[in-house]
């Protein structure tokens, strides 16, 4: 009798252990199906394109920005301005996702659609955000400025010039220097003036439980005659 439960108990943990080894193997072919069925996805023109320039800027892809473009515009294969561009325009009101700002090429890596690519910092305005965010969240001490910003009206426009505000939003980093400026609401043609003033600008960082940090920040550049 006992050798009969003892063959039953066996035969039960032999069907189990078999079940479960079928349902892996089934797990994993289902998985490497998937695989073999998109590897054009994982190994597109596009998706290339994406993986180099993550690589070489040491991005990571898990802050991006929602914006649209004010203009009408091409995407360059490099920050650089004289980097070779897309053969197509992303059509102004469009939306891009803003990712990383270049400060000393003036330019963000956006993601449109498929494509990944540098456009120059003038061209896009963020979409507001939620009204529940709170600036005052991110110090203890908010950052100061310590020079005088001085927006100069640009060359091109000298008979029909505008006033107004254009509303930014910049990345000031814990030594003070603006790294990352975004368009909130913009003044066509006085939008690249703005952020030329900005980029000259220098504050005391903001500090958070004793340290220094960076931190966003708003500001409004008043035009006015």
């Amino acid at each position: 009798m006992k050798y009969k439960i003892l063959t039953l108990l066996l035969l039960s943990f032999s069907t189990k252990l078999f079940s479960q080894n079928l349902d892996s193997a089934t797990t994993q072919n289902s998985e490497n199906q998937i695989a073999t069925e998109q590897p054009n996805e994982l190994n597109s023109e596009e998706n290339i394109q994406k993986q180099k320039i993550f690589r070489k800027y040491n991005i990571t892809g898990k802050n991006k920005i929602t914006a649209k473009m004010l203009g009408a515009g091409s995407l360059r294969f490099g920050p650089e301005s004289d980097a070779s561009r897309m053969n197509f325009e992303i059509p102004a009101n469009e939306i891009v996702y803003a990712i990383k700002y270049m400060p000393e090429q003036r330019c963000w890596l956006v993601n449109y659609q498929e494509y990944w690519g540098f456009i120059e910092d003038y061209l896009i305005m963020a979409i507001k955000e939620d009204a529940s965010f709170s600036y005052k969240d991110q110090w203890d001490k908010p950052p100061a400025i310590k020079t005088k910003i001085s927006p100069v009206y640009p060359d091109e426009v000298p008979g029909i010039r505008k006033e107004g505000n254009v509303e930014v939003k910049i990345f000031i980093d814990e030594k003070g220097n603006v790294t990352e400026t975004i368009i909130m609401n913009g003044i066509e043609g006085l939008n690249d003036a703005a952020i030329n003033a900005i980029n000259k600008a220098r504050f005391e960082p903001a500090v958070k439980d004793g340290k220094k940090v960076g931190v966003w920040v708003p500001m409004r550049i008043n035009f006015k005659l």
